[in-house]
C-alpha cells in the first residue's frame, strides 16, 4: 500500500509543480502562495471538525506560529525561484531537504541519521549535481551551475526553510 501512496504522491507533486510554473507567469507569487495555503487550511479545517478537533500540547501556538511563518515564506521563494528558472532546475533541488534536515533535526529534536539514511541522502545530492550540469562528467561545472543560477539557489533557501519547518512540526508529537 505504501508504494500506492508513494507513487499518487509524486504524481501529485509534480502536477502541483507543473501548474504552479504555469500559473506564476500571468499571476503574483505571493497571490498563489496565498490561495494554495488558504485551500489547505479549509480541507484541513473541515477535517477537523469532521473528525473532532485533537487536545493541543502547550507548545502547539508557538510552534505553529513559527513553522507556518517558514512554510509560507519557503512557499514564496519556491514561486519566485519558478518565475526566475526552468522547473526541471529548480524542483531538483526539494530534495536537499533531508539534507539540511539533518542539521535542523540535531538542533531542534537531537535526531541522528543512520549510515544508511546517510548513504541514501549522498546519493540523492550526487545525483543532483549531475542533473545540473550538461557535462555530467564535470563535477564542479556543476557547483558553478548551481551556484549562477538565483532560482536554484532560491529553491535551495525553499529547502532550508521547508527543513527547519518540519523539525519544528515534530515538536508537536
Amino acid at each position: 500500500m505504501w508504494f500506492l501512496f508513494a507513487v499518487i504522491s509524486a504524481i501529485c507533486q509534480a502536477s502541483y509543480q507543473a501548474l504552479a510554473k504555469r500559473y506564476q507567469l500571468k499571476n503574483n507569487y505571493i497571490i498563489l502562495a496565498s490561495t494554495s495555503y488558504s485551500i489547505c487550511a479549509i480541507i484541513l479545517l473541515i477535517a477537523a471538525f469532521i473528525k473532532g478537533i485533537p487536545v493541543l500540547g502547550p507548545n502547539f501556538w508557538k510552534v505553529v506560529m513559527v513553522s507556518g511563518s517558514l512554510s509560507a515564506l519557503g512557499a514564496i521563494f519556491f514561486y519566485k525561484s519558478l518565475r526566475l528558472t526552468d522547473l526541471s532546475l529548480a524542483s531538483p533541488m526539494l530534495a536537499f531537504t533531508p539534507v539540511f534536515l539533518i542539521l535542523s533535526g540535531y538542533l531542534v529534536l537531537g535526531e541522528k541519521p543512520t549510515l544508511l539514511g546517510l548513504f541514501g541522502i549522498l546519493s540523492v545530492v550526487l545525483g543532483i549535481f549531475f542533473i545540473n550540469s550538461p557535462k555530467a562528467s564535470k563535477f564542479f561545472h556543476a557547483i558553478h551551475s548551481i551556484r549562477n543560477d538565483k532560482g536554484i539557489l532560491l529553491m535551495l533557501l525553499v529547502a532550508f526553510i521547508w527543513s527547519i519547518g518540519a523539525a519544528l512540526i515534530k515538536l508537536l508529537f
